[in-house]
């Protein structure tokens, strides 16, 4: 899959059968989905901080990319001067933060109800788009931001009357990964109108890491060089949700397109549910569950209305 990086873009689309770009696309959400349950082993059982798993994926990510790109088309990590100012704002907003607040929304919360959150992302674009950009808000995507709005409610379990609660600090994590994984299409907006999508992705995880380098201490990396399992979990972390999920959504979105692959990646929540269900045995309740289809409700809503500004952007989950 690491020959498509390169050699694909959403600014160099191919024609052909949508099937195999829709099975690109899913396959990229399988991969994602498994993040939730990289980041509880890595956490609980590895020993290492979200800090240092934020590092170590987005460096392994950046450097495996680049290495990549040097030896294919190393044209494509010449980038002006002028522009390395938003590629630092954009790899600290959507990877240094973004991975650090998933990672924590995913210790202190269930994976299904970390991932519904995530999910917030285009209700935060829209929310943008109205207050900032002064797009009108139709009826459409009014109706979608109160479907949003309902279902995080319901997730975050303000309306159970139940003794256990979620934890609190998880659920605002949990915002703050949609929050920042939003922004991302911001950036992605800005520097893919300059640059191929392999750059913008290189330049986000290696600034994102940069940023995250202060944080790290022998100790804090003690584990990745003392335990060949949690060596072995990072390297498949990098390899499939990271480096795989981003080739096969580049694949798919040349492909099937920017809606239908937007439409389609939206069975990563679904996936992640069932994997944590059958691997760590969480099962949401009833409230919660209806929580995460009233999101995702919202999220097909916004999609059936064409964003130029996070339309097409390949995704840095």
């Amino acid at each position: 899959m690491l020959s498509e990086i390169a050699s694909l873009s959403p600014r160099r689309q191919r024609r052909g059968s949508t099937l195999p770009g829709a099975l690109s696309v899913a396959g990229a959400a399988l991969l994602w989905s498994t993040l939730g349950i990289f980041y509880r082993y890595l956490s609980r059982e590895g020993g290492m901080s979200p800090l240092s798993i934020a590092f170590a994926r987005a460096a392994g990510g950046g450097i495996v990319l680049a290495a990549f790109l040097v030896l294919r088309r190393p044209r494509d990590l010449i980038v002006a001067a002028a522009d390395l100012p938003g590629f630092a704002l954009g790899g600290f907003a959507s990877v240094t933060l973004f991975y650090f607040f998933y990672i924590e929304a995913v210790r202190r919360t269930p994976i299904a109800v970390a991932v519904v959150l995530l999910y917030t992302a285009p209700a935060w674009i829209a929310l943008f788009s109205w207050v900032f950009w002064g797009e009108s808000l139709s009826r459409l995507r009014a109706a979608a931001l109160l479907l949003a709005a309902a279902g995080t409610a319901l997730v975050a379990g303000l309306f159970s009357m139940q003794e256990r609660q979620l934890d609190p600090v998880g659920i605002f994590f949990g915002f703050a990964a949609g929050l920042t994984y939003a922004l991302y299409s911001i950036y992605g907006a800005w520097a893919s109108g300059r640059y191929e999508t392999g750059t913008v992705v290189v330049y986000a995880m290696l600034f994102g890491a940069l940023f995250l380098l202060p944080w790290q201490s022998p100790g804090s990396l003690a584990p990745v060089f003392h335990s060949p399992s949690v060596l072995l979990c990072l390297a498949a972390l990098v390899a499939g949700p990271t480096i795989g999920a981003y080739a096969l959504y580049t694949r798919g979105l040349a492909r099937a397109g920017a809606s239908s692959a937007s439409l389609i990646a939206t069975l990563e929540p679904l996936f992640a549910a069932i994997l944590a269900a059958v691997l760590l045995h969480e099962i949401p309740p009833p409230q919660q569950a209806l929580g995460g289809v009233l999101i995702l409700l919202a999220l097909l809503l916004l999609g059936r209305r064409h964003d130029p500004k996070g339309s097409g952007i390949v995704r840095l989950n």
